[in-house]
């Protein structure tokens, strides 16, 4: 009897050491007091309550439903007097367990996704129709291999790598370099595959070509004229605005070869792997760069010298003895007569075979002893312009002038930049010209080729890159050998291709992409958790405006330490740049050390409070992003904030994945549906936001979020089958209700200029007359940002303060994110609740595009003109009714 006492008296010290633990929101620590009490009491359903509860507060849903309905049970066979109210009790844990352990089938899911990406969108929409073209990047060369990676991996095994924005391919080049270098004399069963993604056509069509003449440079002997003739080719492909006709006359085979393969449904190389929906993308830039096509009929080689001559005074102005000392004398001589006719030197061999006049050019001593070149004379002789320098769809676009080129570029900075070890390259001594120090690097590349043979495969994607990581992620593909129409669903790609990579490159995109916030999101699911595994990004926009990395993700994250990194994305920097621009070097992050990054232990997260703050902050900076600096800001100094409020639900679903309990998640979205929202953070007031103004401490206030929570109520049920929790019916807008529009703004933008603009369109919705209050409503105009606001009034300034602006807030103005904006058609494609939009025509309210960026509505520098929504909008499929 003393023993049975003793055990429980040792129950129910162990159970209130637990109710202690629990209060102190040590959950973990709880629950093995919790488990140890059940273990000495196994007839009373106490500590098994108590556990149900501990496993609920951890997100711990299946256990903690398990338990609970072992406990209700138990309590229900016990008899005593309070059994209605524990049952009661643990009936209400099991329902909303139930609720936040909502798995929807994994096809519901994937059909889901594909939905969202094909009809929302994940940015702001632009004035501009295409994406950049920049044929040479600016960046150094980078191995995206390490020889640490091969101690992980069997000696018959595999490695995989992602570049994006892959560009002119420096990295991809540079990684084939290294990864021959470290297998000297072998013989290597290890296997390579480089994912190589660009967003850009014109760009991938470029790289098809280089590809092409490196394939056929690796099959021939180093010396002898055909080599070298490839090797001119590759050069002035290249780096060369324009080329000679030797290499022009193999440049033309080459896009014929391709063009012939391409059209035939071949794939153009044994290591390059084509998708069949991009090939006519390839197809319609090899035929722009041919004799034929458009290219050399829009611009002449006297347009691309004039280019050049204005683009390198820029860079001529600046001489400096470090640039001088990396090129060498005799290419600082090169690169005057480059600035003035756009020439670069062929090997000396292949002047003397095929460009011997060239010799009376370039030897000519000028009045200064320099060599000069007679422009007007030379233009006359045979060279072209380079048509592959010349993107037709963005100069359409952007109208520039100065795009014939694309990015503005100097050649000889690939002396600098396509460099290697010196044991990896075959250096030439006193180089003589800009080809002396690019050849020894693709011969490099034509030779690592050759020695990886079959065990080399390069997968080719046209697409966003975060598109491309997310049909990763969640394997949104398909094999196209599989003859089960019920499994093809996604993008055909190859079963034995990868969905993890052992290390991924982004260039600059996150400048373009909302910082490291998609980063996290969508790149690092893709990345293999282990300790030589990394994902690289530099910041070349706008890097003079962030003095070191915590500046930068204050900025796009809201994060204000590296503890705060890792509790919110599992992340670690390994190594970051170093004063005074340390963002323009390679900044290199990687999964935290630990065993496994997903579903981690609450303890290790930030806590349920702070998360919700930040959560919110990140909330009110994504609707309300203060205006880019003044057009006469330099470019590198601009901040833009390009993602729209869909990028919250992507995040919920991750943070889940990290190990937040879904009834954490779902606290924190639910108040955006309503039109207040009670918080100590606030909108941003400063660009870019630094990390004491993000860790500002601000008293509680309610602000009017009213008209943002349409579109998140919206986006809620869009993309509820994704979220890890149950929403309330009432809470949002019905699905069956939600309907695809179109709205023509072709008479309203017709007279405006709509130059290029970035990724900063919203839609503004407002009422007109007299509304149910008794005040005439407002018309908005290029104080927007301050009328939305709803702590700038009583905070920043009288401006905006009062009643008249809190009732306009609340009931008249409506901003919409999430659409699609055809620039050439002047038309918006969004997704909307009928309902909303009846009451909008109904009440006669007006619609407009309004700029992020400034904050000034699109075509209009000043007055506000607007059509009324009843003679804009158009309603078509609701949105779970088949394409046709």
């Amino acid at each position: 009897m003393e023993g049975l006492l003793s055990l429980k008296h040792l129950a129910l010290k162990l159970r209130e050491e637990g109710n202690n633990l629990y209060s102190a929101l040590d959950f973990e620590a709880a629950i093995k007091k919790y488990c140890a009490a059940a273990r000495i009491s196994q007839e009373d359903p106490v500590p098994l309550q108590n556990l149900s509860a501990a496993y609920y507060e951890t997100g711990q849903y299946e256990l903690c439903i398990a338990f609970a309905k072992k406990a209700l049970h138990m309590t229900k066979a016990s008899g005593e007097d309070d059994v209605e109210s524990h049952s009661g009790k643990l009936e209400a844990r099991i329902t909303k367990a139930e609720e936040h352990s909502n798995a929807t089938p994994t096809r519901e899911q994937k059909k889901r996704r594909i939905e969202i990406m094909e009809r929302l969108g994940r940015y702001h929409q632009s004035t501009q129709s295409e994406n950049d073209y920049c044929p040479v990047s600016l960046e150094d060369a980078q191995s995206l291999f390490e020889p640490v990676m091969k101690e992980l991996v069997p000696k018959d095994g595999s490695f995989s790598f992602f570049i994006a924005g892959l560009g002119d391919a420096r990295n991809f080049f540079r990684s084939l370099i290294h990864i021959a270098y470290d297998e000297p004399g072998t013989i290597s069963k290890y296997r390579y595959h480089f994912t190589l993604n660009d967003a850009n056509r014109h760009i991938l069509a470029r790289d098809l070509i280089i590809f092409k003449l490196l394939d056929k440079l690796s099959s021939l002997s180093h010396s002898g004229d055909k080599s070298l003739k490839v090797m001119n080719t590759i050069f002035f492909v290249y780096a060369g605005p324009i080329i000679p006709e030797c290499a022009f006359l193999q440049l033309q085979e080459v896009i014929s070869e391709l063009l012939e393969s391409l059209k035939g449904n071949q794939q153009p190389l044994k290591w390059v792997h084509l998708f069949e929906n991009d090939i006519p993308f390839y197809i319609g830039a090899l035929e722009n760069w041919t004799t034929e096509g458009q290219a050399l009929k829009t611009f002449s080689k006297a347009d691309v010298v004039k280019v050049v001559m204005e683009s390198m005074k820029k860079y001529h102005s600046v001489e400096r003895d470090d640039f001088k000392e990396a090129i060498g004398y005799k290419c600082v001589k090169e690169r005057k007569v480059y600035s003035q006719s756009a020439m670069l030197l062929p090997p000396s061999r292949i002047m003397l075979l095929e460009e011997s006049f060239m010799f009376d050019f370039f030897t000519k001593p000028g009045p200064d002893g320099s060599t000069c070149v007679e422009t007007s004379t030379y233009e006359l002789r045979s060279w072209s312009m380079n048509p592959t320098m010349l993107d037709l769809d963005w100069h359409a676009a952007t109208g520039r002038v100065n795009s014939i080129l694309g990015a503005p570029y100097d050649p000889f900075d690939l002396a600098r930049t396509l460099v290697c070890e010196n044991i990896m390259l075959s250096k030439k001594m006193n180089p003589s010209r800009l080809f002396d120090h690019v050849e020894p690097f693709f011969r490099a590349v034509a030779k690592a080729i050759k020695k990886l043979g079959a065990r080399l495969q390069a997968e080719v994607v046209l697409g966003d890159y975060i598109d491309v990581a997310e049909r990763l992620n969640f394997n949104l593909y398909y094999d196209p050998n599989d003859h089960d129409e019920s499994t093809k669903l996604g993008h055909p790609r190859p079963k034995n291709f990868p969905l993890l990579y052992d290390c991924i490159t982004l260039s600059n995109l996150p400048d373009y992409k909302g910082g490291n916030l998609t980063t996290f999101l969508h790149a690092l699911p893709i990345l293999k958790q282990n300790r030589a595994s990394g994902i690289y990004s530099i910041c070349l926009r706008n890097a003079p405006v962030f003095p070191n990395m915590d500046y930068f993700l204050s900025e796009y994250q809201l994060i204000t330490s590296r503890k705060m990194l890792d509790k919110l994305t599992g992340v670690c920097i390994a190594s970051e740049g170093t004063d005074p621009v340390p963002l323009a070097e390679n900044t290199l992050y990687k999964w935290y050390p630990r065993a496994n990054n997903f579903k981690r232990p609450v303890g290790t997260l930030l806590p349920r409070k702070q998360l919700r703050l930040w959560f919110h902050g990140l909330f009110l900076k994504l609707a309300l992003p203060m205006p880019s600096p003044t057009p006469y800001t330099p470019n590198n100094h601009q901040v833009s904030s390009p993602l729209n409020l869909s990028i919250l639900f992507h995040q919920l679903a991750h943070l889940r994945l990290l190990g937040y309990p879904s009834h954490w998640l779902s606290d924190i979205l639910i108040p955006l549906f309503s039109s207040n929202l009670t918080t100590t953070t606030r909108p941003p007031r400063y660009s870019p936001m630094e990390p004491h103004h993000v860790s500002t401490k601000h008293p509680a206030k309610q602000l009017c979020i009213a008209p943002f929570s349409p579109e998140m109520r919206n986006l809620a049920n869009i993309f509820s089958p994704l979220l890890p929790f149950r929403l309330d019916p009432n809470l949002i807008y019905p699905l069956d209700k939600i309907h695809e529009y179109k709205i023509n703004f072709r008479s309203f933008l017709a007279s405006h200029n709509t130059q290029t603009l970035p990724t900063c369109l919203i839609l503004v919705f407002w009422g007109s007359g007299i509304n149910p209050n008794g005040f005439r409503s407002l018309e908005p105009d290029n104080n927007l940002r301050v009328l939305l606001d709803p702590s700038w009034g009583d905070e920043v300034n009288g401006f905006c303060k009062g009643e008249k602006y809190e009732n306009w807030r609340a009931k008249d103005v409506i901003v919409w994110s999430t659409f699609k904006f055809d620039i050439r058609k002047k038309k918006v494609t969004v997704w909307m609740p009928q309902d909303l939009v009846d009451q909008m025509m109904d009440g006669e309210w007006k619609c407009a595009l309004w700029r992020r960026d400034t904050w000034r509505i699109l075509g209009a520098p000043a007055k506000v003109e607007a059509v009324e929504v009843v003679d804009m909008m158009k309603m078509e499929r609701m949105w779970d009714e088949d394409r046709e």
